[in-house]
This record gives structure tokens, C-alpha cells and sequence, in this order.
């Protein structure tokens, strides 16, 4: 795994340079926190829970650890969001520790594990604000039922170093930042700009097989029209 992920992030970093991508991603400490979203107002707020299982304090602190990563930095306009550009290699001795994780469609743990339930709130939050996405994977199962689901089906966004990430593009014209505030029973997160971005509202509509579920989003654009975002499927978990 350890190789697949050097040969996974080689040849992402070869693709963001010949696109043209790694010069429109933002890299840690483009505009510290302290000079950034401090100083800008919350625009938009959303929050999830955190649902306690055998393995959710490892999530927790990997959260936190992402959490300040992805704090440090504000995303100017045209600028590109980039989870793992700006949280790095989640490794031990980064501060990250065990949690619950997918691998090869199985449900295991691995160091950073549970960072998905952030990466997914910033991907909902993105595009209550109006960012575009860039770059986005829905998780292949639906593992939770209606009861231990912390995100909509349709506005998840798993993330794998070298593998998957999130990216999001500010469309707006003038800066934008990210914070949030991880407790032991829930996570919120903050777009931050120094003007009004009004929220974008949203059409989630699923519909379900005995094996699969289908869920398409998309989102009212400013002239009133339909924007489809995702169109995803869903492998229905075993009860």
C-alpha cells in the first residue's frame, strides 16, 4: 500500500504541473489563519456529529490534527482548495493515529482514518457557498443506516493521500478561508470572506434498488436554472 501511494502521488503531482493545476493550488502557509479567517467574517456555518464507536477517538484527534492543517491557509480568488495540499501525508509522526477507514472496499482502519467526515463537510459547505468542484470521489457503500449517518448521501467525499482528493475552486472575487471546531461529539466548519456569499440552496433526490441507491445533486445556479453537480451510486451495506 505504502508503494501504491508513492506511485499514486508521483503521478498526481506530474499531471497537476503539466495541467497547469499546481500553480492555482493553494500550499500551507498561503495567508496564516491568524491574518486571515480570523480577521473575516463567518459566512456560512455547517455542522455534523460525531457518533461514538470503538474507534471515533482516533478519529477525533485526526480531525483536530486536519483541522489546524487545513486552518492555515486562505484561498484566493480562481485559487484552488486542495485537501491534501494542505494537510499532507497523514503519518504518525504528523500527529495522526488509527481510525476507522475503507480500503479496497472493505471497512478496516489505518493511520488518518475518519478524515472523510471532514473532507465531506467541506465539500457540502463548498457548495452551499458557491465553489466549484475541481475534484471529487463519493464513497463506493453506503455503510451507515438513517440513524449513524453524519452526512447525505450524494455530499460525501472520500480522500486517499495520493490517491483521491477534494478539490474546490473559489469562485468568488475576493478570498475565502476555512475553520472549524472539532468537539467529542461533533464537527463544525466556517467559510469565512469579507463579503456576502449567500448560500447556494441544494436538490438531493435518491432513489433505491434492493442492491444500489442513486442519489443526484445539484444546485440552483444565480439565474435561477438547475446546475447538476453528481449523479452516484451506491452499493447498499449488508444489515
Amino acid at each position: 500500500m505504502a508503494v501504491r501511494r508513492v506511485i499514486a502521488h508521483a503521478r498526481r503531482t506530474v499531471y497537476d504541473q503539466t495541467s497547469g493545476l499546481h500553480a492555482q493550488i493553494v500550499r500551507p502557509g498561503a495567508g496564516a489563519a491568524s491574518a486571515g479567517a480570523a480577521s473575516m467574517p463567518v459566512q456560512l456555518t455547517l455542522a455534523q456529529p460525531i457518533f461514538e464507536t470503538p474507534t471515533s477517538q482516533g478519529k477525533i484527534v485526526n480531525l483536530q490534527r486536519a483541522a489546524s492543517l487545513l486552518s492555515a491557509a486562505q484561498i484566493p480568488p480562481a485559487g484552488v482548495f486542495s485537501f491534501w495540499s494542505l494537510v499532507g501525508e497523514p503519518t504518525t509522526a504528523r500527529g495522526f493515529v488509527l481510525g476507522r477507514a475503507i480500503v479496497a472496499d472493505e471497512v478496516s482502519q489505518d493511520v488518518g482514518g475518519g478524515l472523510c467526515q471532514l473532507s465531506g463537510l467541506i465539500y457540502e459547505l463548498g457548495l452551499r457557498g458557491g465553489l466549484d468542484v475541481v475534484e471529487r470521489h463519493a464513497h463506493s457503500r453506503d455503510l451507515y443506516t438513517d440513524e449513524t449517518r453524519f452526512a447525505p448521501l450524494g455530499l460525501d467525499a472520500t480522500v486517499g493521500f495520493g490517491f483521491k482528493d477534494l478539490r474546490l475552486r473559489n469562485a468568488h472575487d475576493v478570498p475565502i478561508a476555512f475553520t472549524f471546531d472539532v468537539a467529542t461529539d461533533h464537527v463544525e466548519a466556517r467559510l469565512h470572506a469579507d463579503r456576502e456569499i449567500a448560500p447556494c440552496a441544494l436538490d438531493v433526490a435518491m432513489t433505491a434498488t434492493p442492491t444500489h441507491r442513486q442519489v443526484r445533486v445539484a444546485r440552483r445556479r444565480a439565474d435561477g436554472a438547475m446546475q447538476t453537480l453528481s449523479a452516484d451510486r451506491y452499493a447498499i451495506e449488508a444489515r
